[in-house]
C-alpha cells in the first residue's frame, strides 16, 4: 500500500513536525513504517524504534507524539503499542 492511500496519514499535521516543507514525504514513510513495525512486533520501546527506522531521535519522537495524540498508536508503561493491541 502506498502512503497516498493510508488515511491515517490524513490525520497527522505534519506541518507541526516538519521543519522544511520537502520533508513531508520522509515523515510520512516513516509514520507508515512505525505503524507496521509495531504491528509486527506488537510494541516497541522508544530506542527500539529508533534503531530500527534509522532516523533522528528528534524527528522520530514529534512523530509518535503526533501519533499518540491522534490516537494511531498507544502509549502505555513506556512501550509503544498497535492501537489493536491494547494491554
Amino acid at each position: 500500500m502506498s502512503r497516498g492511500q493510508d488515511p491515517f496519514l490524513q490525520m497527522l499535521r505534519f506541518e507541526e513536525i516538519i521543519e522544511d516543507p520537502p520533508e513531508i514525504s520522509l515523515y510520512q514513510d516513516l509514520a507508515v513504517e512505525i505503524k507496521k513495525f509495531l504491528s509486527w512486533r506488537g510494541s516497541a520501546t522508544l530506542s527500539e524504534i529508533i534503531r530500527f527506522l534509522g532516523g533522528s531521535s528528534r524527528c522520530v519522537l514529534h512523530l509518535l507524539d503526533q501519533m499518540v495524540q491522534k490516537g494511531i498508536i498507544l502509549y502505555k508503561d513506556g512501550l509503544f503499542l498497535p492501537k489493536t493491541n491494547i494491554r
